[in-house]
């Protein structure tokens, strides 16, 4: 859909449910909450659009409010990104209250989002219980080494995740790593942690890909091995 097109025409065809509009990609459009409503209303009646990406709206809490109300009975939408949005706590537990009940999405970006320690455990608590998200974006959303921890205990539930990224959260260090490395003794499902722009190491990074790259892994993950795989002793972090 070329960005000429105006926000009008875009929300009419999918009002219209136009098989031809598989997605309502409107980021950089400053839709703020009332255009973010108008959008809720055109999806109601759509039965085409799997993807919505409403990069840097300013939908603010109000509006992350809103759409989580809309995606608790939606049926259709598969991914959502919010990437920089100003969607603080409030607005992302609402969102985490969301990913209880919802039974569709399967990719949800927080992206560059003041989401706030209670948010995160709020998301953290939903991927508990959520069983179809498979991939989880908390790029960029302050997270530090005691956020990895939280991480860390999700994953050791959730059993659908496959891709997190938690790329440019500088106040994950080494220690977190060391906690990754300790979950991919028992968690065989994740394929992809992204801790691009952290202050993890080189070696810890590489160590963690390692991990994830082995064979052994997926051989267990798809129930083709006796036995678990042996890993190498963790690397221990940096003081």
């Amino acid at each position: 859909m070329a960005m000429a097109e105006s926000v009008d025409d875009i929300l009419a065809s999918i009002a219209q449910d136009d098989p031809n509009v598989t997605g309502a990609w409107l980021g950089w459009r400053s839709l703020g909450f009332h255009g973010l409503i108008r959008l809720i209303e055109a999806l109601k009646t759509n039965t085409f659009c799997t993807g919505i990406s409403l990069q840097s709206n300013d939908i603010g809490d109000e509006g992350a409010c809103a759409l989580a109300e809309f995606l608790k009975e939606n049926k259709t939408i598969k991914r959502v990104d919010l990437f920089k949005n100003n969607i603080g706590p409030r607005g992302t537990i609402a969102l985490a209250e969301m990913l209880k009940i919802n039974e569709t999405l399967e990719d949800f970006s927080f992206q560059t989002n003041p989401i706030g320690t209670a948010g995160l455990v709020a998301v953290l608590d939903a991927c508990k219980i959520n069983n179809t998200l498979t991939t989880l974006t908390l790029y960029a959303c302050d997270i530090d080494d005691d956020g990895v921890a939280l991480v860390v205990e999700m994953l050791l539930v959730n059993t659908t995740i496959k891709v997190i990224n938690l790329d440019t959260n500088p106040l994950i260090t080494d220690r977190g790593a060391q906690l990754f490395l300790e979950l991919l003794s028992s968690n065989f499902t994740l394929t992809t942690i992204d801790l691009m722009a952290t202050s993890i190491s080189v070696s810890n990074r590489e160590a963690i890909k390692r991990r994830l790259a082995d064979p052994q892994r997926a051989a267990w993950a798809a129930g083709e091995a006796d036995t678990k795989p042996a890993h190498e002793i963790p690397l221990q972090w940096q003081e």
